[in-house]
């Protein structure tokens, strides 16, 4: 599967008339499809940290993983390639290795 290509990062969905597959919004934030990885991460970590905020839980606001998403955003920012377009391969977030585990 992860030999698929494609020009933009998304959801796969699937059009109810045509049937064909497309790249649309991201699924849990609704935002998307993007063309750089770069502006993905930087969404997906404002997305994570307006979660945060908007948690009840004071477990959560005074976590060291509060501070995750802001310090993901500084690195990307300090570290992240301005040449981050695609092609895009088919990956799914929760396939990730702590899924597994």
């Amino acid at each position: 599967m992860s030999s698929f290509t494609f020009a933009q990062i998304g959801s796969l969905q699937q059009d109810e008339h045509t049937q064909d597959f497309f790249i649309g919004p991201e699924v849990e934030t609704g935002k998307g499809p993007w063309t750089s990885s770069m502006d993905y991460y930087v969404d997906l970590a404002n997305h994570e940290l307006q979660v945060c905020r908007s948690s009840d839980a004071l477990d959560i606001k005074t976590s060291c993983s509060f501070a995750n998403p802001v310090l993901f955003k500084h690195l990307m920012s300090s570290y992240g390639h301005s040449n981050s377009g695609g092609p895009f391969r088919l990956v799914n977030r929760d396939f990730a290795r702590h899924s597994r585990e």
